[in-house]
């Protein structure tokens, strides 16, 4: 035993080799004829194997320090960024009514510029080392663009006492009653004569529109908890998970691991409409794609697809006005 730990230390110190390998009656042995040692096999393996975890640990060192520093680095860039935007927004652009934003991006060629109809922003990208007095200068000379572009989305309708918002495709008046209400932080009243349905939300007027959000996203996961079932079960697939978000880009998404997530302002458009998106990524369980066999799968549950569809290509950016522009669900 206390041959093997010598000769153990030794071999990994001093065993260079090249080794040849005897074979004994116990264990194959390698002679490392520079070293003048034997060392086992397996002691060999060994420790390339404890030398390949310290290499591997190492590595991970140096990459976790290099991200660190790439982080703080786009941070501290991010900042930068920030205060020229309000410099830049301060120059002029800041009377068109809309949130400014000034992305820098490593893979940016060149200044690029959009508007962003579901966030009410104007959005430029820069490259990394592009000059800010250049980025203004863009700016400038695309106001009038930027200003068409902000003409065609409609006015954004806050949640305030007295505005009016669709709720299953009805205008419905909010009314803030700032007292605790008995049928929970939000209530409805169905319409009388030629007056819209109430909705009437509870509380302090201060939390009124947290309040209401958070009720509208509960209602829409419930409707789309049930249409979800609904059509899963009319092509026999299953949902391993309902979620509610706000989306941007899309009103439904379908992941591989068969999570659906919705946009909670589904719940505004007409129940058709809703019932559509989940009959959309209910298909996409069995066909992660836009081919030929998802929509017959889509047909199959949902009939009406092709007036859902058109629906939305109309009204669906319509729907972006109503309450803030992100919001979450707490």
């Amino acid at each position: 035993m206390e041959w093997g730990r010598v000769e153990r230390t030794r071999a990994r110190c001093d065993g260079t080799g090249p080794y040849e390998r005897l074979s004994t009656g116990r264990d194959n042995v390698l002679w490392n004829s520079r070293a003048g040692v034997f060392a086992s096999g397996h002691v060999i393996a060994e420790a390339i194997a404890k030398f390949r975890k310290a290499l591997e640990r190492m590595v991970r060192t140096i990459v976790a320090n290099y991200c660190g520093e790439l982080r703080m680095a786009q941070a501290k860039a991010s900042d930068h960024t920030k205060i020229d935007a309000d410099a830049i927004a301060a120059s002029g652009l800041s009377e068109l009514g809309a949130d400014f934003q000034v992305r820098r991006h490593p893979a940016a060629r060149r200044l690029t510029l959009r508007v962003s109809r579901t966030r009410r922003a104007v959005i430029v990208t820069l490259p990394m080392q592009c000059d800010l007095v250049e980025a203004g200068s863009f700016l400038h000379r695309n106001l009038d663009w930027i200003r068409e572009r902000l003409g065609t989305i409609p006015d954004a309708v806050p949640f305030s006492a007295g505005a009016v918002i669709p709720l299953r495709g009805e205008p419905h008046v909010l009314v803030f009653t700032g007292k605790r209400g008995a049928d929970g932080p939000v209530s409805r009243e169905a319409a009388e004569g030629t007056d819209y349905a109430r909705l009437m939300v509870g509380g302090m007027d201060q939390y009124a529109p947290r309040r209401l959000t958070d009720w509208l996203f509960d209602q829409a996961q419930r409707d789309l908890e049930q249409a979800v079932l609904r059509h899963a079960g009319n092509l026999g697939l299953k949902a391993r998970r309902i979620t509610v978000r706000d989306q941007a880009s899309r009103w439904g998404s379908c992941s591989t691991t068969g999570t659906l997530s919705f946009s909670w302002r589904l719940i505004l458009s007409p129940p058709l409409i809703l019932d559509y998106v989940a009959a959309h990524e209910v298909a996409h369980l069995a066909e992660m794609n836009h081919g030929p066999r998802f929509w017959a799968l889509v047909r199959r549950t949902m009939p009406k697809m092709d007036e859902a569809k058109q629906w939305l290509q109309i009204y669906g950016m319509d729907l972006h006005r109503y309450g803030p522009a992100t919001a979450s669900r707490r």
